[in-house]
């Protein structure tokens, strides 16, 4: 059941202008990112992204090898709102130690419910206790028709590789990275887009000028990366409810 919270606050994100318009996508945005605007659009980038992590103890006296956190990213978009892929918070909670947890970059760990998920679009909405020093809404790219398209470039700011089982105290990133759109995705993953390159589940992808354009929200057993669709935030955003993919 959705909470009608929840629905409130979409409103009035809607009705604050979370949602940008967008300009008409002209050579120069349609051109990759190079040189100097490579720094600038990671700082643009870089405070919108959140470290979304997911650990499921196994039971009391009982080791389970490998068993660890499940690891993904997220996309502040609003105050106590992150937003990230439902497959990385699906069916919680497992159980009484169930934790969620986001980490703004620079910041600690704080803790986080699932406020609102629907699989149908791939997504998942994450309640965190607000901060006085959190930054306002960033913007997104209008939903447009033809927003995705293949041979489209979008971007973000990767983690660094680190080392497995390392203990991270805080993130470190590898500077703007450039995410190829190859195209919608076949058979029964047609709803989604098809991205060239693994990319961490919840990760978000913006345009050249840093607005949101879409998020990764599935990761296939054959290492194919599938990307949310940008009417699926058009529809968080808007709750309509008769929306199928």
């Amino acid at each position: 059941m959705l909470h009608r919270r929840w629905m409130q606050a979409a409103l009035v994100l809607m009705a604050g202008g979370l949602a940008t318009p967008a300009v008409a996508q002209d050579a120069r945005l349609r051109a990759p990112v190079t040189g100097k605007e490579r720094t600038i659009l990671a700082e643009r980038i870089r405070p919108q992204l959140v470290d979304v992590q997911r650990f499921n103890p196994p039971p009391r006296n009982i080791v389970i090898p490998g068993h660890g956190p499940e690891d993904g990213v997220g996309w502040w978009a609003a105050r106590g709102r992150v937003i990230t892929a439902s497959a990385l918070v699906q069916d919680w909670p497992r159980s009484d130690g169930d934790v969620v947890r986001v980490r703004r970059p620079g910041g600690e760990w704080r803790p986080a419910t699932v406020g609102l998920i629907d699989i149908r679009l791939g997504i998942a909405v994450l309640d965190v206790e607000p901060d006085p020093g959190d930054p306002p809404p960033p913007p997104v790219e209008s939903p447009e028709k033809g927003s995705l398209y293949g041979g489209r470039m979008v971007y973000s700011v990767m983690p660094a590789p680190v080392a497995a089982g390392a203990q991270i105290a805080k993130r470190v990133d590898a500077g703007l990275v450039n995410v190829r759109v190859a195209g919608p995705a076949g058979g029964v993953w047609a709803y989604y887009w098809l991205i060239a390159g693994p990319v961490a589940l919840g990760t978000p992808l913006f345009d050249a000028r840093g607005r949101l354009v879409t998020l990764v929200g599935l990761r296939l057993a054959t290492g194919e990366t599938l990307a949310v669709p940008t009417r699926a935030i058009e529809a968080l955003y808007e709750r309509r409810f008769d929306w199928v993919p």
